[in-house]
């Protein structure tokens, strides 16, 4: 198995490397670093993690054409969801640095309590964390 390097650089200019192994996506390869890229679907189908590879070959895998065009791709826009290194690659990310987490993400479970649509494309969504401690955790979510 070969091992590639990604030097992801963010909008704001901060530098970040770490390996990826053949047949890992570039998001999972961060993820296994312990660097948490934004990312929504995960599936290719929303564009979250729309990048620019600047340098090497990659495969880009199945995604939708209307979030990553025929024209976009072949100007090398990528999505890091979809991205498998076949080399070394140098990406430009679509945020900054700020909005990367490099916390370790326990497990949690939780319950819908409701579910309520609030407008067009809008649901109110309530959660009740089980098993939880007196003090509780926040959770970050940043809706697109």
């Amino acid at each position: 198995m070969s091992d590639h390097q990604i030097t992801l650089t963010t909008r704001d200019g901060h530098e970040l490397t770490f390996s990826c192994d053949d047949g890992l996506d570039v998001l999972s390869a961060g993820e296994q670093a312990s660097i948490r890229l934004p990312s929504l679907c995960r599936d290719g189908a929303c564009g979250a993690c729309l990048g620019h590879c600047g340098e090497g070959e990659y495969t880009l895998g199945d995604h939708n054409p209307a979030v990553l065009s025929e024209a976009a791709v072949s100007k090398r826009d990528v999505l890091l969801c979809r991205t498998y290194p076949q080399s070394d690659l140098k990406i430009s990310a679509p945020y900054d640095y700020a909005h990367i987490n490099f916390n370790k993400h326990e497990a949690r479970q939780a319950v819908i309590t409701e579910l309520e649509p609030i407008a067009d494309r809008t649901v109110r969504l309530k959660l009740q964390w089980q098993n939880e401690q007196d003090d509780g955790k926040a959770v970050e979510f940043e809706p697109v």
